[in-house]
């Protein structure tokens, strides 16, 4: 036998060998059923509240914050020239490891003369003109963040007395799916 037939030959055999092992390798290889529970969420924190300190009228006019009591609004009567302490607060219990923005909508009716400033922490949101979001990166677990610098909304001596304005806030947890801008996503 030449030289070329015996190396073709043995070639021959080496394929019919490893298509023979394959095919024993594959005749035994079986499906396993895995029976269990997998559970997937996608909650961003146990709980968002938006609260200030309750503010009480003292017999000068002015105001005064008590923080040991949370509620959801307070009502003040302006007075021209007397500014009035106020402390809105987001919390946030629970806040998971899932990367999100906090965003905070300011509507208000404040006439000229009654002006407010947020802190520094928070950035208007591009394409809105009343919704902001916050810079700092959300720590898992539980934290707060204020909302108004020092805490106050400055009222001018100029305003005329009886003056009706408004101030709200409503606060916005949105998972981080690229920018600020993309992320914002609020419910009507």
């Amino acid at each position: 036998m030449n030289k070329t037939r015996r190396i073709a030959l043995l070639l021959a055999v080496l394929f019919c060998l490893s298509a023979v092992t394959f095919v024993a390798v594959a005749k035994y290889i079986k499906d396993v059923p895995f029976e269990g529970q997998v559970t997937f969420t996608a909650a961003l924190a146990e709980s968002l509240t938006l609260t200030e300190s309750e503010a009480n009228r003292n017999p000068d006019g002015t105001y005064s914050l008590d923080t040991s009591k949370p509620v959801e609004n307070n009502t003040y009567t302006l007075m021209p020239g007397v500014d009035v302490p106020k402390d809105p607060k987001i919390t946030i219990k629970g806040k998971t490891a899932i990367p999100a923005y906090l965003y905070v909508e300011v509507n208000s009716t404040l006439p000229e003369g009654v002006t407010y400033a947020l802190t520094g922490k928070w950035t208007l949101l591009e394409g809105h003109s009343n919704v902001y979001y916050y810079n700092d990166v959300l720590p898992t677990g539980d934290s707060t963040v204020q909302i108004l610098n020092n805490n106050t909304v400055y009222v001018s001596d100029k305003i005329p007395r009886d003056t009706v304005a408004t101030l709200t806030f409503r606060a916005y947890l949105f998972q981080n799916i690229g920018t600020p801008k993309e992320s914002f996503k609020p419910t009507p």
